[in-house]
């Protein structure tokens, strides 16, 4: 029998290298419903999730260390090896299955089979959760949400576009410009300093997750409206706003600056896969106003858009996996020594989706931090409402549940009917 073979992209091959035991390139989805979901019903809707041709590939790695690796037909696909059924002891509260999250995030995926998992949770009292694990070289968060809204029993408005719109076709005089434009870049980020290790640390096999109550979005984009920024803008500055009171508890003091990584979504490329580069924004922790920490990042928003960063960035990845693991564990570790956190925005459906016969909830995401990175902070917006996860190495001095407590305080105090109980 002849198998589908399908070479690798370069930015994927990097995801898939750029993986260990410490840091697991592992995209991380949690979906909760209100019912119990009838297994038959749930299986059914996994079967068009196997007809994704991604989800039925296993990874063959290369002979050489020259070559990308290929998607491979896997001939002993079998739905349900990628299925558990979990049940959560009582009381099966929002702590347990916190802890059940932050374990999950530490473990690894199988070469032997396609790079994906599902964990059915039945949360005594209460309804069905399912934890979905998927690795980062099959997509990014942008692909993983189109798949997602193809399992909805009924049509869903595709959620907002994100991240920057491809460049019209410039003439050859343009074209050198922007190649200039571009190494110039290049060199500033390598020139660009070390960000200081304030929430850094050495890296174990435990991670630790939490996330936010729900938070009413229209109620951000009033905010937004006011402070005539974006929603990005305000939420941004309040990730900043709970940084700094966590700086203050350990008793440091907040007069530096924190350097995030965000992802940049590039349109225009394929729809699967990965496609975005990754930009520095420097979050305002030492400014002490919420204000202050808006306008902060207005401008520094602004002005990282309006750079070639992402394309360059994307490029670095790109030959980051076409130079193999050893080199681009070097350049990743260059590079993330320049951040201290990774901070995704993923938007989701507009509205309510039912999958298996159940509506959904709510659905939370963490994206995975990369290289050497120990925090990582992923915002997604749901059907009207937004919530934020937080994911760390269990090391690290600050706990996860303490900045999501931090940002949800951050937002009340700007916008007390954005969110309804802050814990």
């Amino acid at each position: 029998m002849t198998l589908a073979r399908e070479q690798m992209s370069a930015a994927d091959a990097a995801w898939l290298q750029m993986d260990a035991p410490e840091n697991r390139m592992i995209i991380t989805s949690l979906m909760e419903y209100e019912g119990r979901i009838e297994p038959a019903k749930l299986e059914l809707h996994l079967q068009k999730l196997a007809g994704s041709p991604r989800f039925r590939r296993r990874v063959v790695l290369p002979l050489t260390p020259i070559l990308l690796p290929s998607w491979e037909d896997d001939p002993r696909f079998d739905l349900h090896a990628h299925i558990h059924h979990v049940g959560l002891p009582p009381p099966g509260s929002d702590e347990d299955l916190q802890r059940f999250v932050g374990e999950r995030m530490s473990t690894g995926l199988s070469f032997e089979k396609p790079l994906w998992e599902i964990d059915v949770i039945d949360r005594p009292g209460s309804g069905t959760a399912i934890l979905l694990r998927v690795h980062h070289c099959v997509g990014d968060g942008v692909a993983l949400i189109k798949l997602l809204l193809s399992l909805a029993e009924e049509s869903v408005a595709a959620p907002r576009a994100v991240g920057r719109a491809p460049e019209p076709p410039r003439g050859p005089i343009a074209w050198v410009g922007e190649q200039l434009s571009r190494a110039k870049t290049f060199v500033e980020l390598l020139a660009l300093p070390p960000d200081p290790h304030t929430f850094r640390t050495g890296l174990g096999l435990v991670k630790r997750a939490a996330w936010s109550a729900p938070i009413r979005l229209a109620a951000i984009e009033e905010l937004a409206h006011r402070e005539k920024a974006t929603v990005n803008d305000v939420l941004m500055a309040a990730l900043a706003g709970s940084l700094r009171s966590a700086l203050e508890r350990t008793g440091a003091l907040p007069s530096r600056e924190v350097r995030a990584l965000v992802p940049l979504y590039l349109r225009g490329r394929a729809d699967a896969g990965n496609n975005f580069g990754l930009v520095y924004v420097t979050l305002p922790v030492g400014e002490s106003t919420r204000e202050g920490r808006i306008c902060a990042l207005k401008q520094r928003m602004a002005a990282v858009k309006a750079t070639p960063t992402g394309p360059v960035a994307f490029e670095i990845l790109r030959a980051f996996g076409v130079a193999g693991a050893a080199i681009e564990r070097l350049g990743v570790g260059i590079f993330t020594s320049k951040a201290s956190i990774m901070v995704t925005n993923v938007p989701g459906p507009k509205a309510r989706v039912r999958i298996a016969g159940q509506p959904l909830q709510s659905m939370m995401t963490w994206a995975p931090t990369s290289g050497r990175l120990a925090l990582s902070a992923t915002l997604i917006s749901y059907a009207g409402e937004l919530r934020i996860g937080v994911a760390g190495d269990a090391h690290l001095a600050v706990d996860p549940a303490e900045l999501v407590k931090g940002f949800e305080q951050e937002l009340a105090a700007e916008a007390p009917e954005a969110v309804a109980a802050v814990h």
